[in-house]
């Protein structure tokens, strides 16, 4: 099962549109199943006498553990290493705090008297100082941390090991469900709330709260819970046909309209296949669609496969506030989420209806948007890069504002700022802003450059006008970026990919009796015989060539004066610009114009209309309106002066 598909980053506002659409447009169901997957952990290991321990599967030498009176005392890097821990050191008190997640240990180098969270505790024995090396009680940091310490007494190996929920929560989600006595866990800002999956782990769980996703260890139940924002056509109905259509690929069990414990109604499938059996639920409440998904291993007992319909059916849309339920909403008070990623070591805030968008195989680029009446009004996107050699931060920050402006369209772009310094969080950089008009609404791009250590970071904070002017969402979360150094050997190079639009390879189309060059960096797409699309996923551009007969031989320029005038008359068109054009003795005619998209606004396309082989050929670049300019000529004007005929 998954709940999102891979994705890839936009270039603006308006064309992330189109990641954010594809990945809250899915029902997020049993469309596929996910890979059986390892459930992340920490993990150390190591024998007590030996400098050298495994950290996370990797050899580290370090001062070598000793034991104490029973207690087994390791350098303070150990733990900083596998769990990603912050340190703060006062050198006045020879205070230690570590902080993870939304535990705060605090120690003090020859003192037995230890605070986790606030609440004093007593150690079995102090933290040392060993030839310059703090030396802290490992059981008592990662049990606190919600990691289980065994000891192999006949190979005196000592194990820590710590199952991790894949979230970049502040919440540890993995320490709250071991730790939890309660009966029921739930959402308290999605509302709603479910028996407590028992003997399963939270295996992973979206930073916006929109999947949850529970396994038992060997794989044979597991509960999903997904929830999407409805579309305008969406009904108790279309969610019922989105059930029924999954359920059409199995051996179907029930299908019926049901009203839960909150007199909710509910729309009902089980299901199975070969290996398992699946009870399937689905919502429309209040603009949102939720689905209640569980599986269990056809050998599964009946008690086992009776607890897990009991899930199913206890799933309901309300969250009660007696206590009883175990909250997974990390929202804060003042209506963010801390986003924290500990292997990139940044932090920010984020609005809490704020979706991520999960880009699976770029652990280095990170995007957050808001949707609003089907219309993207923010995004956020943080990246990071390793340092280049010749190029200082202020030179990055002002070759990306040019090729920014260069990419959109000069008719939207009211405003620039130049480059300037910035301070954020302690750390030295420099952000310019780009002010445009897509037609729709007016937008700000706020692009900031930072660098800590050997490692780049690109802030970019983009709303529409008058969201921003609301809410001061820009400010909120530019205070909150904080960056950490990044260790180079646990995360490596980091190289920003630059788009390959001035290579070009030849594309001979035998259908079509054509050949054509298009940048290396595009798709091909083939319709039928007698067309194919070349599209680029990261900009919106693409372009599309077909042939049509010709029986009647008309002319190029008749034909695409016709087209003109026919599309002149579409609802919102606006004729830009036409004229007659010739190259490689091929005598065209092209017209250009606008079409508006209720989603995704204008777009600009160009017909170039030509006659050869007996046959009518049309050759149609289509690109956003705000991704129409110097850049995008240039790519097309290549492209249609390298077309020729086979």
């Amino acid at each position: 099962m998954t709940a999102f598909r891979k994705v890839k980053k936009g270039i603006s506002l308006l064309l992330c549109t189109f990641l954010l659409f594809s990945v809250i447009g899915i029902p997020a169901v049993a469309e596929d199943k996910e890979e059986k997957k390892d459930i992340p952990k920490i993990e150390i290991s190591f024998t007590v006498g030996e400098s050298t321990l495994k950290i996370n599967g990797k050899s580290v030498t370090v001062e070598t553990p000793y034991v104490v009176d029973g207690t087994t005392l390791v350098p303070l890097r150990v733990i900083t290493e596998a769990f990603g821990a912050k340190v703060t050191w006062d050198e006045k008190t020879q205070g230690i705090t570590l902080e993870y997640k939304e535990v705060v240990i605090k120690l003090n180098i020859g003192k037995k008297t230890a605070y986790i969270n606030s609440q004093v505790t007593e150690l079995l024995q102090a933290p040392e100082l060993k030839n310059s090396t703090t030396m802290v009680p490992l059981r008592f940091v990662t049990e606190n941390f919600g990691a289980d310490v065994s000891y192999n007494s006949q190979t005196a190996e000592i194990t820590v090991v710590k199952e991790n929920t894949e979230s970049n929560s502040i919440k540890d989600y993995a320490l709250i469900l071991k730790r939890t006595t309660k009966d029921y866990i739930g959402d308290s800002y999605h509302k709603w709330h479910m028996p407590m999956p028992k003997e399963m782990r939270l295996r992973d769980r979206t930073f916006d709260g929109y999947y949850s996703y529970f396994v038992s260890d060997d794989g044979k139940r597991e509960v999903m819970i997904t929830i999407k924002d409805a579309e305008s056509s969406d009904t108790p109905d279309t969610v019922a046909q989105k059930l029924i259509a999954i359920a059409k690929e199995y051996t179907l069990i029930e299908s019926t309209k049901k009203v839960d414990k909150s007199h909710s109604e509910y729309y009902f499938v089980k299901y199975k296949d070969k290996e398992m059996t699946y009870e399937h639920k689905g919502y429309l409440s209040n603009g949102k669609i939720f689905y209640a998904l569980s599986a269990v291993d056809n050998g599964a007992t009946a008690q086992e496969k009776q607890v897990m319909s009991d899930i199913i059916e206890g799933f309901v849309l309300n969250f009660p506030t007696d206590g009883s339920v175990e909250d997974l909403s990390d929202v804060m008070s003042d209506g963010y989420r801390v986003f924290s990623e500990n292997r990139m070591k940044f932090s920010l805030k984020v609005p809490a209806d704020w979706i991520e968008v999960r880009l699976e195989d770029k652990e280095n680029e990170f995007i957050f948007g808001r949707i609003q009446s089907n219309r993207l009004v923010g995004r956020i996107g943080v990246e990071i890069y390793s340092e280049q050699s010749g190029q200082t931060i202020e030179q990055w920050a002002n070759m990306d504002r040019q090729h920014n402006i260069d990419m959109f369209n000069p008719a939207c772009i009211i405003e620039t700022s130049p480059v300037a310094p910035i301070n954020v969080a302690g750390v030295s950089g420099y952000s310019y802003m780009i002010k445009m008009d897509n037609k729709k609404e007016k937008i700000i791009m706020n692009d900031i450059f930072l660098m800590k250590g050997k490692y780049r970071y690109n802030l970019t904070i983009e709303l529409e006008e008058s969201f921003m002017n609301s809410k001061d969402y820009y400010n909120a979360v530019l205070n909150s970026f904080k960056v950490e150094e990044i260790y180079v050997e646990d995360v490596g190079q980091l190289t920003r990919f630059e788009q390959k639009n001035d290579i070009f390879t030849t594309y001979e189309e035998k259908n079509l009796e054509c050949k054509v060059d298009i940048p290396v960096n595009w798709n091909r797409e083939e319709q039928n015989s007698t067309s194919v699309v070349f599209f680029d996923p990261e900009s919106g551009r693409g372009v599309n060539i077909f042939t049509n007969e010709n029986k009647n031989a008309d002319p190029a320029e008749k034909v695409g004066r016709q087209l003109k005038n026919y599309m002149s008359e579409e609802k919102g068109a606006q004729i830009l610009d036409s004229d007659d054009y010739e190259i490689n003795n091929i005598k065209m005619y092209f017209f250009k114009y606008t079409l508006p998209n209720e989603n995704d606004g204008n777009f600009v396309y160009t017909a170039y209309i030509a006659y050869g082989n007996g046959k009518l050929y049309s050759i149609v670049f289509t690109t956003p309106y705000i991704g129409d300019g110097k850049e995008t000529a240039t790519i097309f004007k290549k492209i249609v002066d390298s077309f020729k005929f086979l």
